[in-house]
């Protein structure tokens, strides 16, 4: 998590530089490109580097079995992919108004996406292995890549056109990292494909691959509709704000990747009928482990979006500058209220993979969706980025609905308001404090109010006597003192 933050600063610091280089509409532009290679990665992935996760965490002798037949069926479908990138930005191009700046920059993207698809298949060995620090810490040297090449493009005149094409070079340095990393750290896999075998991960990757286009759809499909209602502008200010909750993404997606192996492996005992399965018995049961997630989550997921509610405006002038005001900042006053759904949507998602639930959670996302559309449709319009921001968190809570009845019956009792209830309350009497502080000084309000809240937590009982035995078993304190 500490590398994935330090990646996402350095990704804000870079976001600082080509933002302002760019202006709103070619960032909308850009953008634009990004979303459409979004669903093409989504198809290339195909859901294979999950489902290696949790089955090699089960079973670690399977790796050269799993790698080398999800390696031929991701590098099938980026052939694919690459053609319907050309019929995109030829035959297309008038209806769906692309500058062929736009057309380079998809087809680009497209050949770095699949590139990183491989990467994403090592990745996910080292994930089955717990061993996630390292494709972390292989992602900082890259991303210090990204910005030294992006910043010389940028410097150069190339616009967005080299930013996509500086893509390619910096997957196949990520691709060679780690597939070093992986023969010396875990060891050289052997390879092998069969076909009944690739028959048999098309049919248990196949859900997993549509709850991904499925959830990709229910984030980024406002992108897409949001262009083609309101232009390009309207697109490059709500894409600024979204750059924010992307940012902080990386504390639910990192949380949720580190629990996921531990949830897999209690489903698994859980399956074999082993006595360690039972919560009560098991200090890291099933249930246990995904309440103690989604209590992380929430106690971080409130704050921020009280901060950044009070703080949008300083922030998204100092982040991209005058250009993007007031409506970037609008925007991310809106969205930010999406993120605690998000964290325990995330989280839960996992569990119910873990628990081999994703044909219900591909139930859900498409009841999701739905809503998402015919909500988009109505609200954009009339309310452009902000009917968008509404439309996100909307269908956030349509989708919370199925899946906590789901985890009712697959994980058990969750206790969400009881989990809710401290982190929700604590944030509520920070919100004053940032308020008032704000108006001083941005960087008074983030200290006084990370204190309120902590504070407050801790005044109300926000940690239970297991979190805190958790915590002091991994502090460097001494025992005898």
């Amino acid at each position: 998590m500490a590398a994935s933050i330090c990646n996402r600063l350095l990704d804000f610091a870079f976001a600082f530089i080509w933002l302002k280089a760019l202006g709103p509409t070619d960032v909308g532009r850009y953008t634009w490109a990004v979303l459409v290679v979004g669903y093409s990665e989504i198809l290339i992935s195909f859901g294979l580097g999950t489902l290696i996760t949790r089955e090699v965490a089960r079973d670690p002798s399977a790796s050269g079995r799993y790698l080398g037949t999800a390696l031929f069926m991701r590098g099938a479908i980026w052939l694919l992919m690459i053609m319907a990138t050309v019929f995109i930005g030829g035959p297309l191009a008038a209806p769906l108004d692309l500058t062929p700046e736009m057309v380079i920059a998809l087809l680009a993207l497209t050949v770095g996406i699949g590139i990183s698809s491989a990467s994403g298949l090592v990745s996910a060995l080292f994930n089955a292995h717990e061993l996630m620090e390292y494709p972390a810490l292989v992602s900082i040297f890259t991303t210090l890549a990204k910005v030294t090449l992006g910043v010389a493009v940028l410097a150069a005149g190339f616009g967005f056109v080299g930013l996509a094409l500086v893509s390619i070079g910096v997957n196949l340095m990520t691709a060679t990292a780690l597939v070093g990393l992986l023969i010396v750290v875990i060891g050289r896999p052997r390879l092998e494909f069969d076909r009944r075998f690739a028959a048999l991960l098309f049919s248990q990757s196949y859900p997993l691959m549509l709850n991904s286009l499925l959830a990709t759809i229910f984030f980024r499909i406002d992108g897409l509709m949001l262009r083609s209602m309101s232009g390009d502008a309207p697109l490059g200010w709500y894409s600024t704000a979204y750059k924010f909750i992307d940012g902080l993404n990386v504390i639910s997606s990192s949380v949720t990747l580190a629990l996921f192996p531990v949830l897999s492996r209690a489903t698994a005992r859980a399956g074999a009928g082993s006595k360690a399965a039972t919560v009560s018995e098991e200090p890291r049961g099933f249930l246990q482990v995904t309440r103690l997630g989604l209590k992380a989550l929430i106690t971080m997921a409130m704050p921020l979006s009280v901060g950044l509610t009070f703080l949008a405006d300083p922030l998204i002038r100092a982040f991209a500058g005058d250009d993007y005001l007031p409506h970037s900042a609008i925007a991310l006053q809106i969205i930010v209220w999406c993120l605690p759904l998000s964290f325990v949507n995330g989280l839960l998602q996992y569990a119910l993979i873990a628990a081999n639930q994703q044909r219900f959670i591909t139930i859900s996302f498409i009841v999701a969706v739905v809503f998402n559309v015919i909500s988009n449709i109505l609200l954009i319009p009339r309310f452009s980025y902000a009917g968008a921001g509404i439309s996100t968190i909307a269908s956030e809570l349509v989708l919370l609905g199925p899946f906590l009845i789901a985890a009712y019956r697959h994980v058990g009792q969750l206790h969400l308001l009881a989990l809710s209830w401290r982190p929700a309350l604590a944030a509520a009497g920070m919100a004053p404090v940032v308020w008032v502080s704000a108006q001083v000084s941005p960087l008074l309000s983030i200290a006084l109010g990370g204190v309120a809240y902590g504070g407050i937590l801790a005044a109300i009982g926000g940690l239970g006597p297991d979190e805190r035995r958790m915590i002091q078993s991994v502090l460097p304190l001494r025992r005898d003192v």
